[in-house]
């Protein structure tokens, strides 16, 4: 195919994604709270920790929520659990951490 769906120019020094403010937002407003959210988690799952914040959710409503396909949730799921930022309850409930 020749069609390109690169949007980004040849001096863009901006991201193209115009939710990373509102990300860095909430991780600020985390770690004020007194959240500690490791530096080395993907971006997908600081967005997961986000949206977290106001309590536990279910992996179906994350996933919804986020767009993300379930078999790439829980895997990110599963490593946040074990870098200790979330963890699991009954139900595939998921909770962070505080």
């Amino acid at each position: 195919t020749t069609k390109s769906n690169e949007k980004a120019s040849y001096f863009d020094l901006g991201p193209i994604d115009h939710g990373e403010n509102a990300r860095r937002d909430m991780v600020l407003a985390l770690e004020d709270m007194g959240f500690d959210i490791p530096d080395d988690i993907s971006s997908q799952q600081k967005s997961i920790a986000e949206a977290l914040e106001n309590g536990a959710l279910h992996a179906d409503e994350l996933a919804a929520m986020l767009e993300i396909d379930t078999g790439e949730l829980m895997t990110e799921l599963t490593e946040l659990e074990i870098f200790g930022v979330i963890r699991s309850l009954p139900g595939k409930m998921y909770e962070l951490i505080r």
